[in-house]
């Protein structure tokens, strides 16, 4: 077809949709086809005509598609404490609503960096690699295949550093350090800041396991008829999401032994409580219960604890002789510690007394 001259003239002959033709200037098509709602299949025949009235003329068929594709819809999780708050451990945004003759482009913004155009697969892979924690803006382009493009943005943080692992002071009150039997079934983290959320899940006895808020559980392990064995794993979760536990496993045992039963000899007269034989026989003592002689002389300070062994060497020990300041030793026999000694059957306390082999003095004695 000749290229138009200035003074010929160019006439659009338009089919649309297989619609009747309609005759338009070249202004007239531009202005027509550029209008809303002109998607469709057409048949354009442009017409040059001279001034002789001589004509050539060349057709054109086309699809017209100016409608964009729809607008991503991401599938972003929150993984904070906050479903809002845009903080997360998971980067990853899926698109849910593209069709196969869209492409998706993703325009990342890390920390206010210049941005860089990825693919799904690519930023995918991106996201999920070490040391990609930040802030973050990425724009999801769709463009459908003729060109049309619609997009979302999506701001968030990245984090995905777990907390520090939880420190818990643990209270053995057993016989052994190490033997995790207490009566004291208490747990506390002592480096927890304010933006964690401390879990505990509670197992005792191989049950179910129990999942409770620190008020809970101190509540729950300090109740009745909590003795068993435990098994105490403590979460430790960021404003992320991100989590750190440690477990702690041990025995409770709040039940107090049966009261050891004394058989005390009282040598004095009407049950007085006075003397010569200190030693004490201790009967309904558990196999594993630990038997511990505090002794208190003559009301002053208790002696170091002693064993049941060593109770009985130090008060069937032999003391020098005695019976009153202003009288001969000679006359009076050598008592042991246990002729002198007061015994409680709670705390064990014993009193120098001199009357149990000393009774009386001759009145003769010089």
């Amino acid at each position: 077809m000749a290229r138009a001259r200035n003074d010929d003239t160019v006439t659009y002959l338009v089919t649309k949709n297989n619609e009747s033709p309609i005759t338009l200037t070249v202004e007239e098509y531009d202005t027509y086809i550029t209008g809303s709602n002109k998607d469709g299949d057409y048949s354009v025949e442009v017409v040059i005509t001279d001034t002789v009235g001589n004509t050539s003329q060349v057709t054109k068929t086309f699809t017209l598609n100016t409608a964009p594709p729809e607008t991503p819809i991401l599938a972003f999780t929150d993984t904070g404490s906050s479903s809002d708050d845009g903080i997360t451990k998971k980067g990853e945004l899926p698109v849910i609503n593209t069709s196969n003759n869209t492409s998706i482009t993703y325009l990342v913004t890390k920390d206010d960096a210049d941005p860089v155009a990825m693919t799904i697969e690519a930023y995918n892979a991106y996201i999920a690699e070490n040391n990609r924690d930040g802030d973050y803006s990425v724009t999801i382009v769709a463009t459908n295949i003729v060109g049309n493009t619609s997009s979302i943005t999506k701001t968030f943080t990245l984090d995905t550093t777990p907390p520090e692992t939880p420190l818990i002071t643990f209270t053995d009150t057993g016989l052994l350090a190490n033997e995790n039997i207490t009566k004291n079934g208490k747990l506390s983290v002592t480096n927890a800041s304010n933006d964690n959320t401390i879990t505990y899940l509670v197992t005792k006895n191989n049950e179910d396991p129990l999942t409770m808020t620190a008020e809970e559980y101190n509540t729950y392990i300090t109740g009745d008829n909590k003795d068993g064995n435990y098994s105490v794993t403590i979460i430790t979760t960021d404003i992320a999401g991100n989590t750190s536990n440690v477990t702690k496993t041990f025995t409770l045992d709040t039940t107090p032994l049966a009261a050891p039963t004394l058989t005390f000899t009282d040598t004095g007269l009407n049950n007085d409580g006075i003397t010569n034989n200190g030693r004490l026989t201790v009967t309904n003592v558990a196999n594993d219960a630990t038997l511990t002689y505090i002794v208190t002389k003559n009301n002053g300070t208790p002696l170091a604890t002693m064993t049941a062994a060593e109770y009985t060497t130090y008060i069937t020990t032999p003391i020098k002789p005695f019976c009153n300041a202003t009288k001969p030793t000679t006359r009076c026999s050598i008592p042991t510690k246990s002729t002198c000694v007061l015994v409680s059957m709670l705390s064990l306390i014993s009193t120098m007394l001199d009357t149990a082999n000393c009774k009386s003095w001759p009145k003769n004695s010089k």
